[in-house]
């Protein structure tokens, strides 16, 4: 790469610009010359979250990088949101994206292998207009209102079709996010690559060998055609 290094980090549902994965990340990075946002995406708060809130500014954040080149990190929800705000992109916007990541991605919130969005979870959520998820910055449940739901049904139904040179990373073990979903996504993308580990949701059993793979992807040279 050249020209200025920025790096875009985007948390997970729950998670915060202070969690242990955002800030290993950013500082790993910012040793290696980049310029590392970890903003929240918990808008306008983790109670009212709205996911079409959240995919709005990551998009404006991308259009907003003018100069040098751009990697989005997504983990979790936050790769939901990365994937979301690159399919608005006019293509001439997207080509400030030279790699994207995604670590543990949500691509469908309704996998009945998932631990997101089970028939039981969603009919609960719906009848009492909330449903207790831990912020875990506070340590504590916070009751995350159903508009939540529905703007995530209205976001997954539109294709993911953008061709970014893109790294996914998964645990074997996941009981929130199933691999299966990851191995689906990137079966039919030849500019997807997937890195599994013997780990589960959080990816964090081998922080060394993570940020390895995560550098090694990220400081290449290659940029895949779109």
């Amino acid at each position: 790469m050249t020209g200025v290094r920025k790096m875009l980090y985007l948390h997970g549902l729950g998670s915060g610009p202070e969690s242990r994965k955002a800030q290993l990340i950013g500082e790993h990075f910012t040793t290696r010359g980049y310029e590392v946002a970890l903003p929240s995406i918990s808008l306008p708060s983790l109670e009212e979250l709205s996911p079409q809130a959240a995919v709005l500014f990551v998009s404006e954040k991308i259009k907003a990088s003018l100069q040098g080149e751009f990697v989005l990190i997504g983990s979790s929800f936050g790769a939901f949101v990365a994937n979301h705000a690159l399919r608005l992109l006019r293509e001439e916007e997207r080509m400030q994206v030279a790699k994207c990541v995604l670590i543990a991605p949500l691509f469908d919130p309704w996998d009945t292998l998932g631990g997101l969005l089970t028939p039981d979870r969603e009919r609960v959520w719906r009848e009492k207009g909330t449903f207790p998820i831990i912020d875990l910055g506070k340590g504590r449940e916070v009751p995350v209102h159903y508009r939540f739901v529905e703007e995530l049904r209205e976001l997954s139904v539109s294709p993911i079709l953008y061709e970014v040179s893109t790294l996914i990373v998964h645990g074997a073990k996941d009981e929130v996010v199933p691999v299966s979903q990851s191995r689906e996504f990137s079966s039919t993308r030849p500019w997807v690559r997937l890195e599994t580990f013997e780990d589960n949701h959080q990816l964090l059993k081998d922080p060394d060998a993570l940020l390895k793979v995560l550098e090694g992807f990220i400081l290449s040279e290659n940029r895949q055609s779109r």
